[in-house]
């Protein structure tokens, strides 16, 4: 199986297919034959490019609005590291969920159970308090400043983890010893 370079390379190589081949190479050939399939072609071209994301988004934050009953202040495309399941990160008041297309939203969490956020070029990983442990999270996210900055606001600076603090230890201290 071959690897995508870029978790939204799929949305970008839609973009550039439909635009070459709709939008351009389809009108230019067919514009003295039938004007009416070159003018379908380009609308079809337009439906494939934006109608299908904003159909989505739209999709998406009606989801949103029925699971929560708030209203998102930060939506994005995204993509789960594990199972490569796209949809939406979304930010809410009080929630921070991933909403997939087609299927079902399986994390919802408050923002005040994240306790990390850290960002690695797109990737986001998440540390959330569950009842019993901490759980951890990985998603692409397509603009990472962006959301940097709502989690910052909302859910506030990332806590260290407990053994972070050993690393700021000097080199001459056991580290057996603090165990």
């Amino acid at each position: 199986m071959i690897k995508q370079g870029h978790p939204f390379s799929g949305r970008y190589r839609r973009y550039a297919l439909a635009i070459l081949i709709l939008i351009l190479f389809i009108p230019l050939v067919t514009w003295s034959v039938a004007v009416a399939i070159s003018v379908s072609s380009v609308a079809l071209g337009l439906i494939v490019t934006f109608g299908f994301d904003a159909g989505t988004k739209l999709l998406a934050e009606r989801k949103v609005k029925k699971l929560v009953n708030e209203t998102p202040e930060l939506m994005m495309p995204g993509v789960k590291v594990a199972s490569g399941t796209k949809g939406y990160m979304t930010v809410t008041k009080n929630f921070l969920l991933f909403v997939p297309i087609w299927k079902r939203v399986k994390f919802v969490t408050e923002n005040s159970r994240v306790v990390r956020h850290t960002f690695d070029g797109l990737q986001l990983d998440l540390t959330a308090k569950m009842p019993k442990k901490h759980r951890s999270f990985h998603y692409y996210v397509s603009r990472p400043a962006e959301m940097q900055a709502k989690l910052d606001e909302l859910v506030g600076p990332s806590l260290p983890y407990k053994y972070d603090k050993r690393a700021d230890l000097p080199d001459e201290i056991d580290t057996e010893e603090l165990r």
